[in-house]
């Protein structure tokens, strides 16, 4: 006797059993999530691209070393000509040894770069809280507030898009 159980109409098997988590699987995001750490210098005018196995719950970044005021900036869309991370403020800078910032997002990835300066290179540790869902399900972040629209100003108001 077989177990498998088909669809009496189209005489197609009839999955069974447990889907796996998706992005919008909500309990992925309330159990506790499993421990990811990675870490590097970063020279001037350098940018390093950090690529998670799993979607995150939530993502530390960390200033560490012994170079003082060396700007840090982490976006979540590369640095391009073609897109206005740095030029529409999508970013947000540490530059003091010990300076963290906790993100709580889901993402794939996320970018660290330094602008232009004579600093010697600086060091970070990424700490990520990772969820069972594989990055492949993740979309690609993009728009208003990552890599799209800039301050607009007017009339005495400014309008942030």
């Amino acid at each position: 006797m077989s177990n498998r159980v088909t669809d009496k109409k189209t005489g197609q098997r009839v999955a069974h059993g447990v889907q796996g988590p998706g992005v919008h699987h909500v309990n992925s995001y309330l159990v506790s999530a499993f421990p990811w750490i990675t870490g590097s210098s970063l020279a001037a005018s350098t940018q390093h691209k950090i690529s998670f196995p799993y979607v995150t719950k939530k993502v530390t970044v960390w200033y560490t070393g012994s170079v003082q005021n060396a700007e840090m900036r982490v976006h979540f869309a590369p640095d391009e000509a073609s897109n206005k991370v740095i030029d529409g403020h999508h970013y947000i800078t540490l530059n003091t040894v010990d300076d963290t910032y906790d993100f709580n997002v889901k993402c794939k990835e996320i970018y660290i770069s330094r602008p232009a300066d004579s600093l010697a290179a600086i060091e970070y540790k990424v700490v990520a809280e990772l969820t069972h869902i594989r990055s492949s399900e993740m979309y690609a972040l993009s728009g208003s507030g990552i890599n799209a629209g800039q301050a607009v100003s007017g009339s005495g108001i400014t309008v942030i898009t």
